[in-house]
């Protein structure tokens, strides 16, 4: 179970950093760096995926938690 928890923690913090960087790309950075419309689709499909990633890290963490609790 601890596996479970470590995976939900990492799913979460990897899905918030993704759509803060893909945030920052779609909309505050895509003059300067002069991105491809591809780019710019690739960033906004992150804004709406991330945060269905960061969803499931939670769900995981809370089995594993309660699994914890459970077994203890």
């Amino acid at each position: 179970m601890q596996q479970f928890f470590n995976l939900g923690n990492v799913l979460i913090a990897l899905s918030s950093g993704a759509i803060l960087l893909a945030t920052l790309l779609a909309y505050f950075l895509h003059h300067q760096l002069h991105l491809t419309i591809t780019e710019q689709v690739i960033a906004h499909f992150v804004i709406i995926v991330a945060p269905g990633v960061i969803k499931v890290g939670y769900v995981m963490r809370l089995a594993a938690e309660h699994a914890f609790t459970f077994n203890s």
